[in-house]
């Protein structure tokens, strides 16, 4: 019943019906879609999205949209010793993920961004054709994009935060909260650390992390700093 209900749903809402139950039935395979790995929040949450599905036994593999760097790679050098990572690299390649899809043949492809935020129009018309055979779940990981951007609407959408979740309802696709759960980690001595980075342990310290963009109003900290 619970099928049939989000076919309903997604019929109602004028978006293609994928057969969930021919999907359930077989093992899945999962295709993350990253705008980038460089280091920073949004791989290591795509990390552990990783790490879940395949204790799950799901087969998963990556699409680098964009391989910014060979420096600041800590999670995608985690990635790789779990899955395949293909690099797509920039521009307007519709065909190349048509061709991509059609190889890996997913059943499930998990965008770790809005479409609209990094691909093309005619690269999001590609992934979201009709006559698609797979689900597609989007994660936004930012807090500027508003909801009447959105131009493709997905089977399925997974916040990482309740800010998101309560914003994105009125598009009306599923949504679930599926927030960042670190793993515990026995705390190391404050001391030892703070002499690690050169630091006085006898000082007070603030530390931010994070990249500099506005959207973190990193300003309020030099300004505590102060």
């Amino acid at each position: 019943m619970v099928i049939a209900a989000v076919k309903d749903a997604l019929r109602d809402a004028g978006r293609p019906v994928v057969e969930l139950q021919r999907l359930a039935s077989v093992k899945a395979r999962k295709l993350f879609i990253v705008p980038h790995l460089s280091t920073g929040g949004q791989p290591q949450y795509t990390l552990r999205q990783i790490e879940k599905a395949q204790q799950r036994g799901d087969t998963v593999e990556v699409l680098e949209w964009n391989h910014l760097s060979d420096e600041y790679t800590v999670q995608r050098k985690s990635i790789e010793n779990l899955c395949r990572i293909r690099v797509m690299n920039c521009g307007n390649r519709p065909m190349e993920l048509r061709k991509l899809i059609r190889l890996i043949k997913p059943t499930t492809i998990h965008l770790q961004e809005f479409s609209e935020m990094f691909l093309s129009a005619a690269e999001a018309d590609v992934l979201y054709s009709r006559t698609r055979d797979y689900t597609i779940t989007e994660t936004t990981h930012n807090s500027g994009f508003k909801p009447d951007q959105k131009r493709w609407f997905p089977d399925k959408i997974e916040t990482v935060c309740r800010y998101h979740q309560e914003l994105f309802t009125s598009l009306g696709v599923p949504i679930e909260l599926v927030p960042y759960d670190p793993q515990a980690q026995p705390r190391p001595s404050r001391t030892a650390a703070l002499k690690a980075l050169n630091l006085k342990p006898e000082q007070r310290h603030i530390l931010n992390v994070g990249l500099f963009t506005p959207e973190k109003n990193q300003g309020e900290v030099f300004e505590v700093a102060r």
